[in-house]
């Protein structure tokens, strides 16, 4: 049988007696207990319930209002809301150090979504920008553990990324976002680009019934089918099969999408996905000569588009 015991709110009183020596008539009392948010009601254990159920659990302030309150703590939304944002002082620090740890690693997935923002004064929501920055060596059975790290900023300009990324240096997978691209300039940097956002955009179209379209995913999911098989091995292992197996298609791959593209109409939809293609090759073929993600130095060959 499964039992389920609900949460209780209780009040905890801090009782501080004083006592009054009588030898030399001064007052003695033990020190209050320290607080997490000064002057502030609300103990830990309540913050950090507060802080889960918001940010893990995504449960709106108002509901945790309603909730309390039917459990015999009836408190208002602001307090609640006021309670959260002074527990960010605590996690400051916290925060700081994941980044520290994750933009120390050499291959990073960085990707960003929109998040609507109350625009004080306006009466209108705004668009913000919710950057992530991962990390995960378990595929390839590295040492560091998965980690995350987020930002927040109120436009999605290419300065951004690149101040939240101005320490690190290794591979980064990304979008086709064109804001990542000055973060290739120099040596310090270099783009792998997601080959799920390239077969996107034929999958589409091959829904359409159209042929190029469909052998487009096929071929691509030959380049799957040896991830898939390889998937767990160890970095120097994926790196050797991929150097036999998946170069070839790859290039193979990219003197065919060469081949038709002078054939289709050139404000086509399925001329723009080869492009997309094309235009990020060099960028999609890096995960051929990265060792679970430790990049080889190499030289890029334009013409065969691969790196040799």
């Amino acid at each position: 049988m499964v039992d389920y015991v609900p949460a209780q709110v209780r009040v905890l009183r801090i009782r501080r007696p004083k006592y009054a020596c009588r030898g030399c008539g001064t007052l003695h009392q033990a020190p209050a207990p320290d607080k997490p948010v000064a002057k502030g009601m609300v103990t830990p254990a309540m913050l950090a319930h507060i802080i889960t159920s918001r940010y893990c659990d995504h449960l709106p302030f108002y509901r945790q209002a309603q909730i309390l309150a039917r459990n015999g703590f009836p408190v208002d939304r602001p307090v609640l809301t006021g309670w959260a944002g002074q527990a960010c002082w605590w996690l400051e620090t916290v925060q700081e150090e994941l980044a520290k740890a994750v933009f120390a690693s050499t291959k990073l997935f960085a990707d960003d979504t929109p998040m609507p923002t109350l625009a004080p004064g306006t009466g209108r929501v705004k668009t913000g920008r919710f950057w992530a920055y991962a990390r995960d060596d378990r595929p390839w059975q590295g040492e560091d553990p998965p980690a995350v790290v987020y930002a927040y900023t109120s436009d999605r300009k290419g300065e951004r990324p690149a101040g939240h990324l101005r320490d690190f240096h290794g591979v980064l997978q990304v979008d086709g976002y064109a804001g990542f691209e000055r973060l290739a300039a120099g040596n310090r940097v270099v783009l792998a680009a997601c080959r799920s956002h390239a077969r996107r955009r034929f999958y589409d179209l091959a829904e359409n019934g159209l042929p190029i379209a469909a052998e487009a995913l096929r071929r691509i999911a030959r380049l799957y089918a040896i991830e898939k098989r390889i998937r767990g091995r160890t970095a120097d292992e994926r790196r050797q099969v991929r150097q036999a197996e998946a170069a070839v298609q790859v290039a193979d791959l990219k003197l065919w999408l060469d081949r038709e593209l002078p054939r289709l109409p050139g404000h086509s939809k399925l001329a723009e996905a080869i492009r997309y293609a094309l235009g990020r090759w060099k960028a999609l073929c890096v995960y051929l000569e990265a060792a679970g993600w430790r990049w080889i130095p190499t030289r890029w060959s334009a013409a065969s588009g691969l790196w040799l």
